[in-house]
């Protein structure tokens, strides 16, 4: 309603506001919006008297706040407090918290058109190989085995869960390996778009999740799997025994060198 008012009442307000999204919203649906102002000039707001004045409860919040580094920020009211958001093409959005009913964590994509907010983590800069390896049963494995919780569901972190996660040597592979995870992880994606009436929680409900989209799932797994040598029919316990050993093989090199083998997953940006 109050998007409604504001367009109705300031017509050219229109291109700074933006789609926001948090993790209910992603995974339940639903829709909110954040006026993002980073590129606007002064001569525009200057035309913008509504704006003008959410501007300014911004700026009266900060400095109301005991936190000395929020009202330093009160000098920028008009920007996020916090600006992860990536400033082109598309980033990868990963719910900071997931019904531990669900078999998989819905990760997505999303274009720079959308702000999330920092019940959400993001992954700049991420192909359909990294997708289709965050998206894998392996990872959940890993998730599962290292993330806290949030009273029964699971909590994702980018410091336990995905920075810890051992991500295959890509220089290593072979370019049809590659090639599998990626068509698999796009098929995935294709499966979720024949089901676009439904939101993401209906889709991964485990009792009535599509067969198409299971389907799918299983034939990224095993694509995943294949990266590590781990044969169809594999335990969790087989599987994670396979990571762990690879984390004990890889953690020593990337405390010396710090090297990444996948981007960075950021923790998404406060909306005030």
């Amino acid at each position: 309603q109050e998007h409604d008012d504001l367009l109705k009442a300031e017509p050219a307000a229109a291109p700074f506001i933006k789609p926001m999204l948090d993790a209910q919203d992603y995974l339940q649906g639903g829709q909110r919006w954040a006026l993002w102002l980073k590129d606007a000039a002064p001569s525009d707001l200057a035309k913008l008297p509504q704006v003008r004045k959410r501007i300014e409860d911004v700026k009266a919040w900060r400095l109301k706040s005991p936190r000395l580094q929020t009202q330093k920020k009160a000098e920028t009211p008009a920007l996020f407090g916090e600006d992860r958001h990536p400033t082109r093409g598309e980033y990868l959005v990963v719910p900071s918290v997931s019904s531990e009913r669900r078999d998989y964590i819905p990760v997505g994509y999303m274009t720079d058109e959308t702000i999330v907010n920092n019940l959400v983590f993001m992954v700049p800069d991420a192909d359909l190989f990294h997708y289709g390896v965050l998206q894998s049963r392996l990872h959940m494995d890993w998730m599962r085995l290292v993330s806290g919780r949030l009273e029964s569901r699971y909590r994702y972190s980018k410091d336990l869960s995905y920075n810890t996660f051992p991500w295959p040597d890509r220089a290593a592979l072979k370019p049809k390996q590659i090639d599998a995870v990626t068509n698999a992880a796009q098929a995935v994606l294709d499966a979720r778009t024949k089901h676009a009436s439904s939101t993401l929680a209906q889709m991964y409900d485990p009792s009535i999740m599509p067969t198409d989209l299971r389907a799918a799932h299983n034939q990224l797994d095993r694509a995943v799997e294949a990266l590590y040598g781990i044969k169809a029919g594999s335990t969790v316990a087989q599987r994670l025994n396979i990571l762990l050993n690879e984390y004990q093989a890889l953690a020593p090199t990337l405390a010396m060198t710090g090297a990444a083998k996948a981007p960075r997953a950021k923790k998404a940006s406060k909306n005030k």
